[in-house]
């Protein structure tokens, strides 16, 4: 059995909005820098699932929770007083 908590459908990455907050977190500084992946391949990938080349969408919503993960829990945690 799949923990994953299912699939995440391709229309979620088509909506404009949130194609917005995803390239501002794919293209922000932190997530560039991040060892954790290549964000060239990681925006080729959403482009990709944008175009409807190939569906990377289960990929890439791990990976843009993960970001969200580090900014809140990490980077927060260190940042506080």
């Amino acid at each position: 059995m799949d923990k994953s908590g299912g699939d995440i459908p391709r229309d979620i990455f088509l909506e404009k909005n949130l194609q917005k907050f995803i390239l501002s977190i794919i293209n922000s500084k932190e997530f560039k820098n991040r060892k954790y992946w290549n964000w060239k391949i990681v925006n080729k990938m959403f482009i990709d699932t944008v175009n409807g080349k190939k569906d990377w969408s289960s990929e890439l919503w791990r990976i843009i929770f993960l970001e969200l993960w580090f900014r809140i829990w990490i980077e927060n945690s260190i940042n506080r007083p």
